[in-house]
């Protein structure tokens, strides 16, 4: 009876040894958690603040973008590979800018020679069908019927001229 007493207290006195091992390293334990926690806790912000906020800006700024808003910028100015794709972006906005405003000048260019190619044509022509009703309505003496067919002739060259010039350039 007494070896079966032994083993129980040599039993005990094992699972106290592992229990006092165990409690003497939890502290290591727990500082390895918590710099791990904290690691963890680090990567993420900078995962964060230097990855998914300035992609999550490019996102925005660029829907803006599409709907006319080209006032907004990205901020993120970091150095990088994220920090140059958004001075790459806001480069590549600029440029977008600078072609708009360079197609709207080049339409109201364009809108300035149509208004002026068509008085310049408009006016010779006006001319001619004006002279063309005199000599129909008879109101023309017959003895300048010769000269009014004459300025009609020359202002229909001047049209003519007018035309070959506009399909040269």
């Amino acid at each position: 009876d007494s070896t079966s007493l032994l083993y129980v207290e040599s039993n005990d006195y094992q699972e106290n040894v592992a229990v006092r091992q165990f409690l003497v390293k939890l502290p290591w334990l727990l500082l390895v958690l918590f710099v791990i926690y904290g690691l963890l806790i680090r990567r993420y912000q900078i995962m964060k603040n230097d990855i998914w906020k300035p992609i999550h800006q490019i996102h925005q700024v660029t829907k803006d973008m599409l709907e006319g808003r080209l006032e907004t910028s990205v901020t993120y100015d970091y150095e990088g590979e994220i920090g140059t794709l958004c001075r790459d972006f806001e480069s590549l906005k600029e440029e977008v800018i600078d072609g708009m405003e360079r197609e709207v000048k080049s339409k109201e260019k364009e809108r300035a020679l149509y208004t002026s190619i068509s008085h310049d044509l408009k006016t010779p022509l006006a001319i001619i069908t004006g002279y063309l009703e005199e000599l129909l309505l008879g109101v023309i003496k017959q003895e300048e019927i010769q000269e009014t067919l004459e300025r009609s002739l020359d202002k229909a060259n001047v049209l003519n001229k007018l035309i070959q010039d506009i399909l040269e350039h």
